[in-house]
């Protein structure tokens, strides 16, 4: 048996009535044909639409799409930012990391120096007190 559409099929105050076999007007059949393919033309049902809940409809849609594209800029803003500071810290980072890499060469030569006029200084006193 075939399986017919039954989202659309009105419950109660039917246009047609399962007892007496007859048949929808043309007009009926041509907007039952609109909602629902599946139906046979008797089950037609009359659709009326609010024309205030169709706009508040289109309201709540726009306003959607506009919350939406709002908050995406917000966390993609946010996202670009953060992205930007921590490639600063990193470059402030390496930078320090060098600094502190020449710091500690510095300070070997300076060291090595230091050794070296002391041994040139104590070969000096030992020249002129022989």
């Amino acid at each position: 048996m075939r399986r017919h559409c039954t989202a659309n099929v009105p419950k109660r105050n039917a246009p047609w009535d399962f007892r007496s076999r007859t048949t929808p007007t043309r007009n009926q059949a041509s907007k039952r044909s609109q909602v629902c393919p599946s139906l046979p033309l008797i089950y037609t049902t009359n659709l009326t639409y609010n024309p205030r809940a169709i706009d508040r409809g289109a309201n709540f849609l726009a306003e959607s799409f506009l919350f939406g594209v709002a908050a995406s800029l917000i966390i993609a803003e946010t996202w670009r930012s953060s992205n930007k500071e921590s490639k600063r810290r990193e470059g402030v980072s390496d930078a320090i990391e060098d600094l502190k890499v020449s710091q500690v060469k510095m300070e070997q030569s300076l060291e090595k120096l230091r050794v070296d006029f002391q041994q040139q200084m104590e070969e000096e006193r030992v020249r002129y007190v022989c």
